[in-house]
């Protein structure tokens, strides 16, 4: 079946394979971060595409709010790397990290 591709843990069933893959709108791969003694974020990845709503859910201390303050470029993570439209971030900042449409909004 060209330009068909199985759809995964589906077996039979197919789905057309994209010419052209898009491209997530922002990934981090790898982020890692600590404050001392405490490791707060080890080797997290997300990719967040064009469209879509995320939520981070997790218990206390699970380090939610690290990786937003990351994304968001309140943080520097202590290793990994952020894509912002398939563009490696190398200096990120607060302007940066928020001038995409990104919110780094907590609840109250």
């Amino acid at each position: 079946m060209k330009g068909l591709t199985p759809t995964e843990g589906q077996g039979d069933v197919f789905s057309p394979v994209p010419s052209d893959p898009p491209q997530s709108m922002l990934m981090a791969r790898n982020i890692s971060k600590s404050f001392g003694a405490t490791q707060a974020l080890d080797n997290v990845s997300i990719a967040l595409e064009p469209g879509e709503i995320q939520g981070l859910i997790g218990e206390n201390g699970a380090g939610k709010s690290t990786l937003v303050k990351i994304v968001c470029g309140v943080y520097k993570p202590d290793k990994g790397d952020i894509e912002v439209g398939g563009a490696v971030v190398t200096n990120w900042s607060p302007p940066s990290g928020t001038g995409d449409g990104s919110s780094g909004r907590q609840p109250d």
